[in-house]
Formats: C-alpha cells, sequence, structure tokens
C-alpha cells in the first residue's frame, strides 16, 4: 500500500459514513410515508403488508453498519494521526490538514502565506517518510 492509499483511507471511511447516513434519511422518508392503511386502498396488485417491517429492517441494519463504519473510521484515523504525529512539524501540519480534514493544497497555502509548491513539497517529503515508515 502506497502512503496515498494509506492516508487516503479516512476519505474513504468518511465517503461511505455519508452514503450510509443517506441511505438512512431515505429509509426514515419511506417508513413515515409509508401508510398502514394500504388494505383499504384498492388497486390491481397486492399490496405487501409487510413492507413498513421490512423497511423498518433495512433501517436498523443501516444504523447498525454507520455505527460499525464510524468505529472503523475512529480506528483508522487514531492509526493515521500517530503516524503523522512522526514527522517533522511543517510535513505534519500539511499532511494532516490534506488528509485528515481534506482540505486543499491551495487552501492551506492561502491561510498560511505559503505558496503551493511550498505546499507540495512538504507534502511529497512527507509523503516519502509515512512510505519509509509503512515499508518497515
Amino acid at each position: 500500500m502506497t502512503a496515498e492509499e494509506y492516508l487516503g483511507q479516512i476519505e474513504y471511511c468518511e465517503c461511505r459514513i455519508s452514503n450510509i447516513i443517506s441511505e438512512i434519511q431515505r429509509l426514515e422518508t419511506m417508513a413515515v410515508n409509508i401508510s398502514p392503511h394500504l388494505s383499504e386502498i384498492k388497486v390491481s396488485s397486492t399490496p405487501n403488508p409487510h413492507r413498513a417491517q421490512e423497511v423498518w429492517d433495512r433501517l436498523i441494519d443501516a444504523r447498525s453498519e454507520l455505527f460499525e463504519e464510524v468505529e472503523n473510521l475512529m480506528v483508522i484515523k487514531r492509526e493515521i494521526i500517530q503516524m503523522l504525529e512522526q514527522l517533522p512539524h511543517q510535513e505534519y501540519y500539511v499532511l494532516y490538514r490534506i488528509y485528515v480534514l481534506m482540505e486543499s493544497a491551495q487552501a492551506i497555502a492561502d491561510g498560511e502565506h505559503y505558496s503551493r509548491q511550498s505546499i507540495y513539497r512538504y507534502k511529497r517529503s512527507g509523503l516519502e517518510k509515512i512510505q519509509k515508515m509503512l515499508d518497515i
């Protein structure tokens, strides 16, 4: 695994969490909108009387998955931050802001009054050191 892939795990977990939250919101909306009076509606097909229970079951599963993913993210973040803390200050600071806080190099450069080239230099140097740590 490359240093960038290793550090990129945070973004992947954050994306998964966001997707699960969206799915939970969709299921909650669906669960609220299911009418308990489906049998009163005359339609050509037979409604599924267990539909509401299926939605609630999926909702419970999605919430469990969310909690597991959040726990996984916390473990990964802790490991990555511990590794980043072994770097010199500027490299730590740049990689932390890029990979943990998910800020762009331009935003970091603007906020710290550095050039983008300086940010990329710290990033490259930090990634090389992280890669050496991973290869051990």
